[in-house]
């Protein structure tokens, strides 16, 4: 990914949320150095994409140290890193949220201690409202709101335009920071008038604030006459994915909605094992009590939500979804970012995200192509008031595949 493991952090889309708390003495001219090095010594190509890393050194050193404040260097950063057209590649600042989230995510690297160290017991905390943003022309719009997070109850939807946070605009470092609550005034449609609601502050690990949203994502929907089950999995990381999954009512269900837009990387092939057991489908009946069964295999009649935030593992999943015959892929084509990073510890309390590995697939190369969905839907963000044309769109299909229908003619019904 060209900005980690998560998804969702695009460089035109950021977490609403603070990473609490971190402060660091270094100057910029170290963590330069610092970032420059560790890039030249462990980037996946020895030749650095033919990028000359050392007159990019001679060209960005000054213009870091010059720069005004930490967005600043940080922009200059990763300007310099995106030179290596390669994703898994990105600078994160102390105080950035995604870096909350990477250090769940590498949590057993023991190189990495220098920078858990500095938050204490309890570790990095995400604090924030539950919402991802998106820059559109200068605005900031909620483009993910979190299943069940804080403004998701308080009403704040996807498309909503976040004009002010406290009174001050969006900022995704210090919106949150030691606060209970905080007053969010948004726009609804475009010119329209700027509403204000009140959204309790939440803080909490960053891959358990992920796990917990898709576990209140769940849902049983009824659709011409048929069961569809419904999750949306905002982590990949590690046991958690499937253990949601195996909780899921899916012995009632005819069809299977799988939704992985946005969703945090490293993981989730293992899902489609759960979903087509190799042995059939296992029942157990222990002495005096109940035969218990599996679900019926899935394969056949899921769909798999993708869009152009799904990346990494995200993207491995769809492509062995794809290959074995799963369903159908409703959506949009995913990012295409499918590089093996490693996270290295910076001087001032940031890190350096450094794509280390090359993955391909039955010999196919992912990285910079994506999967593509055979039914393309395209999605509306600015002043969309919540609208999702692929959800609606994953849901007609799914109740296609209930029928029995093939998926290729299912496809059709996304339209």
């Amino acid at each position: 990914m060209a900005r980690g493991l998560v998804s969702l952090a695009l460089s035109m889309l950021t977490f609403c949320f603070a990473l609490t708390p971190a402060h660091a003495q270094a100057t910029r001219d170290e963590t330069f150095d610092a970032l420059w090095t560790v890039v030249g010594e462990s980037f996946l190509d020895p030749q650095m994409n033919g990028v000359d890393w050392s007159a990019v050194r001679a060209e960005y050193r000054p213009r870091v140290a010059a720069a005004r404040d930490e967005a600043a260097f940080a922009a200059l950063m990763n300007e310099m890193l995106a030179r290596l057209r390669t994703s898994h590649t990105a600078y994160y600042g102390p105080d950035d949220p995604m870096l909350a989230i990477l250090l769940d995510v590498f949590s057993a690297v023991p190189d990495l201690a220098v920078l858990r160290e500095r938050f204490g017991p309890d570790g990095p905390q995400l604090t924030g409202i539950g919402v991802f943003t998106r820059r559109v022309d200068g605005r900031t719009f909620a483009d993910l709101v979190l299943s069940g997070g804080a403004a998701a109850r308080a009403g704040l939807r996807a498309g909503d335009e976040i004009v002010t946070v406290d009174g001050a605009p969006f900022d995704a470092a210090t919106s949150f920071a030691g606060k209970q609550s905080v007053s969010v005034a948004y726009r609804r449609a475009r010119g329209g008038r700027v509403r204000t609601v009140t959204v309790p502050v939440t803080q909490g690990r960053g891959l358990a604030v992920l796990n917990e949203a898709s576990r209140a994502s769940v849902q049983s929907i009824a659709r011409d006459g048929r069961t569809i089950a419904y999750v949306r999995m905002w982590s990949l990381v590690g046991d958690a994915p499937g253990a949601i999954l195996a909780q899921m009512p899916l012995a009632q269900a005819d069809a299977l909605v799988l939704d992985i837009r946005g969703v945090v990387g490293g993981g989730g092939v293992q899902l489609l094992d759960q979903l087509d057991a190799r042995v059939g489908v296992l029942c157990s009946t222990p002495r005096g009590g109940a035969e218990g069964c599996a679900p019926r295999s899935f394969r056949g009649r899921t769909v798999l939500l993708t869009d152009e935030h799904s990346r990494s593992g995200a993207e491995l999943l769809a492509s062995g979804f794809r290959r074995n015959a799963f369903g159908v892929i409703v959506g949009a084509n995913t990012a295409g970012a499918v590089s093996a990073g490693r996270l290295y510890a910076l001087p001032n309390g940031g890190a350096a995200y450094v794509a280390v590995t090359r993955i391909s697939v039955d010999g196919a190369v992912l990285e910079g192509v994506g999967v593509a969905p055979d039914a393309p839907v395209t999605q509306a963000l600015p002043y969309s008031a919540g609208a999702d044309a692929q959800y609606d769109a994953a849901l007609r299909v799914a109740a296609c595949l209930a029928e029995g229908t093939g998926a290729a003619s299912c496809a059709a019904a996304a339209r």
